[in-house]
């Protein structure tokens, strides 16, 4: 359905935003 589909991308982009964040301090 739609939400699932909007939940999942959702949590996508906040893991991506996340390793983008830690990834300035890993690196």
């Amino acid at each position: 359905t739609g939400i699932f589909l909007y939940l999942f991308n959702l949590d996508k982009r906040l893991k991506n935003i996340e390793k983008e964040m830690n990834g300035d301090t890993n690196e």
